[in-house]
């Protein structure tokens, strides 16, 4: 809860004005008691994180240097764990033989949100899972919709655009995913493996 009220005091701030309010009203819109928030706004006061100015009228709460600085430090912290990786380096690995199958069902669905008229196959890289999550992070991923053949359906499909060693393609990741955590699909609209000369263990590396 401390942390939560202070933030709610950064927002309500914008860091730099000054608010006017009460410990009732602070109370009800983080859900807490009023209690509870008296006794955390003296901390900050004692802390000298704020300064806070109580009258018959209400109570005006200002975030002082202590504080931003507190503030400060927080942000920088998420801002490295939320940065993205520019880069995701992998090696190809040889997958199970059915990346022509599913492709052929999805071709025109792909073509229609992509852009892309893909070779009927998907070349598969081993990858770090931590640092993919990271990777795709920032990008806006396309949903492909799943379908019925009238015989079997097949699941929908999150496609993301990267560029394979230059190559521009995408990323796929089924919502019926067979594969490891850390083994990615890669789809182009021309043999990635042909062109690049790939073969088991070769190094890519995939940008934005």
């Amino acid at each position: 809860m401390k942390r939560n009220l202070f933030l709610y005091l950064a927002e309500k701030t914008r860091l730099f004005s000054e608010i006017k309010t009460s410990t009732k009203k602070i109370a009800q819109e983080i859900n807490a008691s009023q209690q509870s928030v008296s006794r955390l706004l003296i901390q900050f006061e004692k802390e000298n994180k704020i300064s806070r100015f109580v009258s018959p009228g209400g109570m005006r709460i200002q975030i002082r240097e202590k504080g931003l600085e507190d503030l400060k430090k927080d942000y920088l912290t998420l801002k490295n764990l939320f940065q993205p990786e520019k880069k995701l380096k992998g090696s190809v690995i040889t997958g199970f033989g059915e990346g022509k199958y599913y492709i052929k069902k999805y071709r025109a669905k792909i073509k229609e949100a992509l852009g892309i008229n893909p070779f009927l196959g998907t070349l598969n890289i081993k990858i770090n899972s931590d640092k993919a999550r990271s990777f795709l992070m920032d990008i806006e991923p396309v949903e492909i919709s799943g379908f019925n053949d009238g015989e079997r359906s097949f699941g929908s499909v999150k496609a993301y655009k990267a560029r394979v060693n230059g190559i521009g393609g995408a990323i796929l990741r089924p919502e019926r995913n067979w594969h490891d955590k850390d083994v990615i699909e890669v789809i182009a609209d021309i043999n990635l493996r042909k062109k690049m000369k790939l073969k088991k263990g070769s190094p890519v590396e995939l940008t934005k």
